[in-house]
């Protein structure tokens, strides 16, 4: 979700539901990501992998990004290489969080929700 209608798969049509509508390839929304705890005074590991729906030029089951993360103050996750995320929500199954992006040559706040499964 986007804080204001974006274009990014170029079909002429604009979009504020980036997951519910094709902006997003099929492939990236199988994705799986991951945010792992380390040890006392490290920064935790942050990865997406593929899922069996590979993008092109991926394989399936792979890791695709990596990065690390330490979450501030409770409510940012700050990253090693990625933009900040602001943690909107978090509870034991859900976490929302929104992050300033350029989408479209439009900067947009997306908003993301990742829930365990």
């Amino acid at each position: 979700m986007t804080d204001r209608a974006v274009d990014i798969n170029g079909d002429g049509t604009s979009n504020i539901d980036l997951f519910n509508t094709q902006e997003i390839k099929q492939c990236i929304k199988d994705n799986l990501t991951f945010f792992a705890e380390r040890g006392q005074g490290e920064n935790g590991a942050f990865s997406i992998n593929e899922n069996g729906l590979a993008c092109e030029g991926n394989q399936p089951f792979t890791t695709i990004e990596s990065d690390t993360y330490e979450l501030i103050n409770n409510n940012r996750i700050a990253f090693g290489i990625r933009s900040e995320m602001k943690i909107m929500e978090l509870t034991k199954n859900k976490l929302v969080v929104e992050s300033q992006e350029t989408l479209d040559n439009t900067d947009v706040i997306v908003t993301i929700t990742f829930q365990k499964s």
